[in-house]
């Protein structure tokens, strides 16, 4: 299965939704704050994100849309995704 990782910042409404969501659903997931990490930082701006939350299943994007997509999604199609 692949790991499912939430990119975060501190004091992002969105990012504690997704993490909030992801909880709910009991998805595991890693979260990588990008004020915290420097890696996941210019990670994000290398595949040319300036904003968070953005998602991602190993190194690629989960999904198009962000949180606007994987809100609208039930666990067993996230978890689908993931294998």
């Amino acid at each position: 299965m692949k790991t499912l990782y939430v990119y975060s910042r501190n004091g992002c409404g969105g990012c504690i939704a997704v993490k909030n969501f992801l909880k709910e659903l009991e998805i595991p997931f890693v979260e990588l704050n990008v004020d915290l990490d420097r890696i996941a930082n210019e990670k994000l701006k290398r595949d040319g994100h300036r904003f968070v939350p953005q998602i991602y299943a190993d190194d690629k994007l989960f999904m198009p849309g962000g949180w606007n997509t994987i809100r609208t999604m039930r666990r067993h199609e996230i978890l689908e995704r993931l294998k």
